[in-house]
């Protein structure tokens, strides 16, 4: 059994490699390594997640063959398009919520009256 707990506050993804980093949501983790193993990592939970991710990859082909045998006529390809749906509204939701902490930025600097003033203008 993997204990997830220990992954909590882990940088999201994606990550990518460059040369001798790992770079992850415009920041990067530095390795250093030693005879071929990683030997430090700056961040503790993701050094958790990397050292576990064999065990993580095991357990995802496990699940698969667990669905494969259970449902034969499974689309993982539909799967991944619900997938990147679901991705796709996250990241909706998050350009709303920066647009609603502008306009609350923008109210709160020129007062309510002189936005819809200024959008009266533009029409």
């Amino acid at each position: 059994m993997i204990d997830e707990s220990k992954y909590t506050g882990h940088t999201p993804a994606p990550w990518e490699i460059y040369g001798e980093r790992i770079c992850a949501q415009d920041a990067c983790d530095r390795y250093r390594n030693v005879g071929g193993d990683i030997a430090t990592v700056i961040d503790e939970v993701n050094t958790h997640l990397i050292a576990d991710a064999p065990l993580l990859l095991a357990e995802v082909l496990r699940l698969r063959e667990v669905i494969d045998k259970e449902h034969p006529t499974f689309d993982w390809a539909s799967r991944q398009t619900i997938a990147n749906l679901d991705a796709e509204v996250k990241r909706l939701r998050e350009m709303y919520e920066d647009a609603n902490r502008y306009l609350d930025l923008m109210v709160e600097r020129f007062g309510i009256e002189a936005l819809v003033e200024m959008v009266g203008e533009e029409e």
